[in-house]
């Protein structure tokens, strides 16, 4: 029975990406026993703020991680669409992100882990789904909650989370956590990683005062345990700086940036796909503050490193490509800007579905730069398609819904259709926070 397991992992394809960190970002990071996952990069700024990344669980989204916002509102992956440091000599998935890692034997359920997590990484979604379920009935056999079966609840936590499950994603991360805490205690930094990941999650939903509890409790257990420059502490620095951008605290996220920064050069390098994190999550801040010269300096920078470590089609690097874009627009020149937004959109739906927040920061961004080009139907065509994807996976009343419903009401207007915008007003304020 395990040559015949061994068998079927090597003939399983691969797919074409691997992961990294977009919301909105979105990567994983080995730790300790059982790690954190990186928010994606994939969100937007309620008026086209370019993809960010998260970490710990994912800020770069696509997808990155804590996404790192990218997975937020209005433009983060991630979108948010990005989770720990990465290791020298490990595979950049199993070293970023927020899925449990490091078995201490090879079982069957740790082969399905690894090879889950490895799936995961690769952003083959419905493969990872299929093993971390084949891990949950093996951690199943033995009748008690241990940590195998915290782990695994960990790891499906995660997949909720970058597949936009986030409901599913919560009762499991709660699930895991409820368990480490009874076996480790709260002191411990497999608790701790878990703590970083729900607040990815609650970031992502527009619960800030949860989302930052969480962060804050979480830094406050590594800072104890661990040495003052560990990665896994630079993560949670990083995703905390990407929920204070989010919330508007400029100064507060700027400079836990920087001190990130400062920890991942020291330890990991320049050239590293976290650096790049958090390169391009400065990147955002700036962007959000119309400081564009800085921003594009920022996500040059991020961008060198993604494609020399991660490809030119990585979900990540298009991300990057189309926040460069996207400052190219904001100073009114147009030229390729079309064609990386949709090359964004199109990885991102490869790898995501039609129905992820990430997917409809990326709609956004299209219908923002159709505006701008007086191209009214095509905007309408895309700002629709946006806000009904947010309301389907966010919900009717997450800031970035209600900044989606405010630009399809304001691109009906523009084209004389001000009737059908009747009762969507009722939508907006319904969902003030």
């Amino acid at each position: 029975m395990q040559l015949s397991i061994q068998l079927h992992f090597q003939l399983m394809a691969r797919t074409k990406f691997r992961s990294a960190a977009i919301l909105f970002a979105t990567t994983i990071t080995v730790g300790s026993l059982y790690g954190e996952f990186v928010p994606t990069r994939a969100n937007d700024y309620t008026g086209g703020a370019s993809p960010t990344r998260a970490e710990e669980s994912p800020t770069r989204t696509p997808s990155r991680g804590e996404a790192d916002h990218r997975s937020e509102a209005d433009r983060w992956s991630e979108a948010g669409r990005r989770s720990e440091a990465s290791r020298k000599g490990e595979s950049s998935w199993a070293r970023k992100g927020g899925a449990d890692t490091e078995e201490p034997q090879q079982t069957l359920w740790s082969k399905y882990n690894v090879a889950g997590r490895k799936a995961m990484a690769d952003a083959d979604y419905k493969r990872a789904s299929m093993l971390f379920q084949l891990a949950l009935i093996e951690a199943q056999k033995s009748g008690k909650e241990d940590l195998n079966l915290a782990a695994t609840l960990n790891n499906i936590a995660e997949l909720e989370r970058l597949t936009g499950k986030y409901s599913d994603a919560e009762k499991s991360y709660k699930r895991s956590l409820a368990i480490k805490e009874k076996l480790l205690g709260s002191d411990n930094i497999t608790v701790s990683k878990t703590l970083g990941n729900m607040a990815v999650l609650y970031a992502l939903e527009a619960n800030y005062p949860e989302a930052e509890r969480l962060y804050k409790k979480s830094i406050a257990i590594k800072e104890k345990l661990l040495d003052k420059d560990d990665p896994s502490i630079a993560s949670g620095l990083n995703n905390l700086a990407a929920l204070y951008d989010r919330e508007g605290h400029f100064g507060d996220s700027e400079s836990l940036y920087f001190r990130c920064l400062k920890m991942r050069e020291k330890v990991l390098g320049e050239n590293n796909e976290d650096v790049a994190t958090t390169l391009g999550n400065l990147g955002n801040l700036y962007y959000h503050q119309k400081h564009y010269e800085d921003a594009e300096k920022y996500f040059k920078r991020a961008l060198a490193i993604d494609q020399k470590v991660l490809g030119k089609d990585h979900p990540a690097t298009v991300a990057i490509v189309a926040s460069l874009a996207k400052i190219d627009m904001a100073r009114g020149n147009f030229n390729q800007v079309e064609a990386s937004l949709k090359k964004a959109l199109s990885v991102h739906q490869s790898v995501f579905g039609f129905e992820h927040p990430c997917v409809a920061d990326d709609l956004t961004d299209l219908g923002s730069y159709y505006e701008q080009k007086k191209s009214f139907q095509e905007a309408e065509h895309y700002y629709k398609r946006a806000m009904n994807v947010r309301k389907a996976t966010l919900g009717p009343s997450h800031p970035d819904t209600i900044a989606s419903v405010k630009n399809y009401t304001a691109i009906l207007k523009l084209l004389g259709r001000a009737k059908e915008t009747a009762g969507m007003s009722t939508v907006e304020h319904s969902g003030s926070l």
